[in-house]
């Protein structure tokens, strides 16, 4: 069995192809594939319970498509870790699958993190190759603050290094402009996330895999060709 710490991410697909944010969410925790998989896919994509717009259709096209995911997933992983190939070869059954209906559009990707690493700089990192988890005390508060930005995140929105920091540090709770205005402006080295003492950077890497609606219902027409 498989285990990873693990982000789902899910995008609504417009007609002409753009992609929106529907949904992030993960665990650093190494969690099995198949169950982690299956509880993350659907708290990042089902709205709250307060909500009326979930479906029954729509559950569980969003359960099976990554429930599809887990064989591939899996090779991910084994292509890494060869040694970790034995015994995760579980398939899908064809028949637990919904039928397609209407086209879905969504989009869902998996990234399975690995490769972690505590760097010395903060800026010790290379967009769009590293995810960053950052974590530092409020310099008011005292209280641990953290957040996380998988790899494409930084090169999808265009920043600089310190760009990303000074957004995840917003993420996380603390605006690190604050410090520069309550100084008066200061100097370049006092401002921004330069501003934030104890601050640590944690990099990392994703094996990152992806199936959208029509993506699903080529497999499910593929695995029924084999049943």
């Amino acid at each position: 069995m498989c285990f990873s710490p693990l982000f789902v991410t899910w995008n609504l697909v417009s007609s002409a192809g753009v992609r929106r944010l529907r949904g992030c969410i993960g665990t650093f925790e190494p969690l099995p594939l198949a169950q982690g998989l299956k509880s993350y896919a659907l708290t990042a994509y089902l709205p709250s319970p307060a909500s009326t717009h979930s479906s029954h259709f729509g559950t569980l096209w969003l359960t099976h498509s990554v429930h599809l995911m887990i064989p591939a997933s899996t090779r991910l992983f084994a292509r890494k870790f060869p040694d970790w190939s034995a015994g995760n070869t579980t398939q899908p059954h064809p028949q637990t699958f919904p039928p397609p209906a209407v086209a879905h559009p969504c989009a869902c990707s998996v990234s399975l993190l690995i490769d972690f690493e505590t760097c010395d700089d903060p800026l010790d990192w290379l967009p769009g190759t590293h995810g960053i988890r950052i974590a530092f005390p409020h310099p008011q508060s005292r209280r641990r603050l953290s957040a996380t930005y998988l790899p494409d995140v930084c090169t999808d929105q265009g920043w600089t290094k310190e760009e990303c920091l000074e957004s995840l540090m917003r993420k996380a709770g603390y605006d690190p402009s604050f410090q520069h205005r309550l100084l008066g402006g200061g100097g370049k080295n006092n401002s921004g996330w330069q501003s934030v003492h104890g601050l640590k950077v944690e990099r990392y890497r994703a094996l990152k895999g992806r199936i959208s609606y029509d993506g699903y219902v080529e497999a499910v027409a593929d695995l029924g060709k084999l049943n």
